[in-house]
């Protein structure tokens, strides 16, 4: 664990490492989880929106009234965690912990 947090820490801030480790017992999904260092919850989804939606080509003029507090809430409340120091983790579950249909 030591040598992989040492190589982790040399790619990574010692901080978001040591955020992620704080909910996880392993390194091993890092790299998959880790999504940067925001000022907020908001910041975060205002990055996701610009990233993956052109909101004004969708809603025109009413993308003005997008309310990103409320998105970073659903983001945060399911699929991300922001710890401490800024560090943004989306959530990796499994494959063993889903159930064939």
């Amino acid at each position: 664990m030591r040598l992989r947090y040492s190589k982790m820490s040399d790619k990574q801030s010692t901080d978001s490492v040591d955020d992620y480790l704080e909910f996880n017992d392993s390194l091993e999904n890092f790299e998959e989880a880790y999504c940067g260092e925001w000022d907020s919850e908001e910041d975060f989804a205002r990055h996701i929106v610009e990233e993956c939606y052109n909101l004004e080509k969708m809603m025109g003029s009413l993308a003005n009234y997008f309310d990103y507090e409320v998105f970073a809430r659903e983001l945060f409340n399911w699929d991300y965690n922001m710890r401490a120091n800024g560090h943004v983790f989306r959530r990796i579950c499994p494959l063993s912990s889903f159930s064939p249909l």
